[in-house]
C-alpha cells in the first residue's frame, strides 16, 4: 500500500474534528469548539466512520463514549496535529538565550566604521549570539542563496535610484554618502583647488590593485588626470599612510569619524558621484525570526553611527 498516496486523499480537518470529539465527548461541544454547525459536525463524524471503518463513538447517556479504536487513535492523532502545528508556526527566536552564530560578508570600510557598533549592540541584547565576518566578494551571492552567509554588505553607486538586486535576493540601503579629501594636517598644500588636486600624489584603495576609479572618471570628464602614487587593497592602511606622508586620499565621508587630529579633512575639489552601502540577503531567509532580528540590529547600529 502506498501510504503517502492514501494520506493525500485524506482531509486532515477530519483529524482535527476527531480530536475535538474525543476531548469533548459531544457533537454539540465539538462543533462549538471548531466554529461549525452541529449538522456539519455530525456529517464529519460520518466521514470519520467511513474513513476508519469503525463507529469510533457510541451514545452513552448524554455523551459519546470512544470505542477502543478511537482510544488507540487519539494519541498518534494528537501528536501528529501538534507536529503539524509546530511545523507551520515560525520558531520563536529569543535573543537573550540564543547561541546562534550569524555570518556577515562585509567590506573593510564598513568593518572599520560600523562593525564596533554592531558588535556592541549584539553583545548588549544577545550575549550568547556569535558573529563571523568574512570578506565580501564575487561568491557572496551564491553563499547567500545557499545559506553559507546570512547577509552581505554591498557598496553601490548612489544614483538616487535603488539598484535592483540579483534574482532571489533582497536589499536595503543602509546609508548614502559622498567623498572627502584626506591629508596630513601639516601637508604643504593648504588650498585645494582642482589644479592642486591634480598635481598631488594620490593614495587609492583598489582591492585588485588596478583600474581607474570614480575620481579618475570625474577628472577625465574635465580633461584632467591625477597621479596615483600608491594603491592599497584595504582602507585600514590608508589613514596611517596619509598621516605620515604627503599622499592624499579621496575617501568616503564616513571615514572622517575615524581620523586622528593629525589628519585634515576637506571637500573634494571635483564633483564625484556618491555611493551607497546596502544590506543584502536571500528571500529564502526573509521570514526567519532570528535572521530578521539580526538584520534589524545591523540597520539600527548603522543609524546610530551615521546620525
Amino acid at each position: 500500500m502506498n501510504q503517502t498516496h492514501d494520506l493525500a486523499a485524506v482531509d486532515l480537518n477530519l483529524l482535527v474534528a476527531f480530536q475535538a470529539l474525543h476531548e469533548t465527548r459531544s457533537v454539540t461541544h465539538a462543533a462549538a469548539r471548531l466554529g461549525v454547525t452541529q449538522s456539519a459536525m455530525s456529517h464529519t463524524l460520518r466521514r470519520l466512520r467511513d474513513l476508519t471503518g469503525d463507529t469510533l463513538f457510541v451514545r452513552q447517556g448524554r455523551s459519546l463514549a470512544p470505542t477502543p479504536r478511537a482510544d488507540a487513535m487519539i494519541g498518534p492523532v494528537r501528536h501528529a496535529l501538534h507536529q503539524l502545528a509546530h511545523a507551520l508556526t515560525a520558531e520563536a527566536f529569543e535573543p537573550e538565550t540564543s547561541r546562534r552564530t550569524f555570518r556577515l560578508a562585509s567590506v573593510d570600510l564598513f568593518d572599520l566604521v560600523m562593525l564596533p557598533a554592531i558588535v556592541a549592540r549584539l553583545a548588549a541584547q544577545a550575549p550568547g549570539v556569535g558573529l563571523t565576518v568574512v570578506p565580501h566578494g564575487r561568491a557572496s551571492h551564491e553563499a547567500l542563496h545557499a545559506g553559507g552567509i546570512d547577509a552581505a554588505i554591498h557598496p553601490v553607486l548612489a544614483t538616487g535610484i535603488e539598484p535592483l538586486p540579483p534574482a532571489g535576493l533582497v536589499q536595503r540601503t543602509l546609508l548614502r554618502e559622498g567623498w572627502r579629501l584626506y591629508m596630513r594636517r601639516d601637508h604643504p598644500v593648504a588650498n585645494w583647488d582642482i589644479d592642486a588636486y591634480a598635481r598631488a600624489d594620490h593614495l587609492v584603495v583598489s582591492p585588485d590593485g588596478s583600474g581607474p576609479t570614480l575620481v579618475d572618471a570625474a577628472l577625465a570628464a574635465l580633461g584632467r588626470t591625477r597621479h596615483v602614487a600608491v594603491r592599497v587593497p584595504h582602507f585600514a592602511a590608508t589613514l596611517p599612510l596619509v598621516a605620515r606622508t604627503d599622499l592624499v586620499l579621496t575617501g568616503p565621508a564616513s571615514l572622517a569619524d575615524l581620523v586622528p587630529e593629525t589628519i585634515r579633512v576637506v571637500e573634494v575639489p571635483v564633483e564625484v558621484p556618491g555611493h551607497a552601502i546596502t544590506l543584502v540577503w536571500s528571500e529564502r531567509f526573509a521570514d526567519d525570526p532570528g535572521h530578521r532580528w539580526f538584520r534589524e540590529q545591523v540597520v539600527a547600529a548603522t543609524r546610530v553611527v551615521v546620525r
